[in-house]
C-alpha cells in the first residue's frame, strides 16, 4: 500500500528543543528508508513542510509509523491514499459514462 503524507510544524519550539527534533526527523527518515517504508522524502521549499511516500503493508503499519515520527507532536500530518491512475481514469470514465445513459 503506498500513500503519500505531508508534515507541516504547527506549534512553535524553542531552538533547542528545534536542533533535537531536526536530528530525530533526519534519523528518522533515514531508518525509515532502509526499512524499505519511506519511498522518498521531501523538504517543500520556503516552507516547515516535508512529504514522503510511504509503502506500508496495512493501515495498522501506516499508523505505527506516521506516530513514530519525530514531529507528529508538532505537527500536522496529513496522509493520503495512492492508487495507480491508469485504473483509476479507467473507472473515472466508465462512470461518467454510465451516468450521461440515465
Amino acid at each position: 500500500m503506498y500513500f503519500i503524507f505531508i508534515c507541516t510544524t504547527t506549534y512553535p519550539t524553542f531552538p533547542e528543543t528545534t536542533l533535537g527534533l531536526l536530528q530525530s526527523t533526519l534519523k528518522w527518515t533515514r531508518k525509515m528508508k532502509s526499512e524499505g517504508k519511506l519511498e522518498k522524502s521531501w523538504s517543500l521549499a520556503g516552507s516547515n513542510s516535508s512529504a514522503g511516500i510511504l509503502v506500508v503493508k496495512s493501515h495498522e503499519e501506516l499508523d505505527e509509523v506516521m506516530i513514530s515520527h519525530p514531529l507528529a507532536s508538532v505537527s500536522k500530518i496529513t496522509v493520503y491514499p495512492l492508487i495507480d491512475q491508469l485504473p483509476a481514469l479507467d473507472k473515472a470514465i466508465s462512470s461518467i459514462q454510465r451516468s450521461m445513459k440515465v
